[in-house]
């Protein structure tokens, strides 16, 4: 959770700043419950879909990452609103997280692929967040969704390293 409220105007001053310098920023997107706030943090801190969205209309050339598919403890309504946005969405700790409240692991599988096969196709990332799923397994359930024709070579290629590449200006052939 990052300690900021993003839409507050020390974070938009430097968010401004971000967006001039060209940089991408990536938010941890989730819904925590109070019960596992530590001490300082504050609901105000997290950053679910409708601040994202609203920071993207503030900012229309910032260029926004939401982690974890969308966000962890966000519901599907909430997470299809990012679909078609403009924001990047990084999709680690998403493959069973896609379904809250339901906690039903195909139904959050076939959210994904909605996700996967309806945002732009080049802005889809596959990141780290370890330790809290493991990336092997994580690299597996993506290439198994490929090998069952749910998402094409290319769309896997582009999450797996070319949008990436593209955005980070990494220089990779």
């Amino acid at each position: 959770v990052q300690h900021i409220d993003i839409l507050g105007d020390p974070a938009l001053k430097l968010l401004e700043e971000i967006n001039e310098a060209g940089f991408p920023v990536i938010f941890d997107t989730a819904r925590v419950p109070q019960k596992y706030f530590g001490p300082g943090d504050s609901i105000e801190f997290l950053t679910e879909p409708g601040k994202l969205l609203k920071l993207h209309t503030l900012l229309p050339d910032l260029k926004i990452i939401a982690a974890h598919g969308g966000g962890v403890l966000i519901t599907d309504p909430e997470r299809k609103s990012l679909i078609g946005s403009g924001i990047h969405i990084e999709i680690s700790t998403s493959f069973n997280t896609c379904d809250w409240p339901v906690n039903n692991y195909a139904q959050s599988i076939e959210n994904l692929v909605h996700l996967l096969n309806n945002h732009d196709q080049d802005k889809l990332f596959f990141g780290s967040d370890s330790p809290w799923r493991n990336q092997k397994t994580e690299i597996e359930e993506l290439v198994r969704l490929h090998l069952q024709g749910r998402i094409r070579r290319d769309q896997m290629e582009n999450i797996f390293w070319k949008n990436a590449n593209r955005l980070f200006d990494l220089g990779l052939a």
